[in-house]
């Protein structure tokens, strides 16, 4: 009986081949502003600074000075 693997058509996204696609999660999350900045803060301060940015830009002591202890 043939493979299943070699019956099925190769499975393409916007033309490139899925397989070329890169596959890689540090690459994707690496490539990616937003998830570069969030590893950075990082830890528990990362939702409460987040927080505290919503719609405004602070400086770093306005941040600060809003979170407590």
């Amino acid at each position: 009986m043939a493979d299943s693997a070699a019956l099925e058509p190769e499975k393409k996204f916007n033309d490139f081949p899925v397989s070329s696609l890169p596959v890689s999660n540090e690459l994707q999350i690496n490539s990616c502003p937003v998830g570069l900045a969030i590893d950075v803060i990082g830890g528990k301060w990362k939702v409460i600074i987040l927080y505290q940015l919503r719609g405004n830009k602070l400086r770093f002591g306005q941040i600060k000075n809003n979170i407590p202890n």
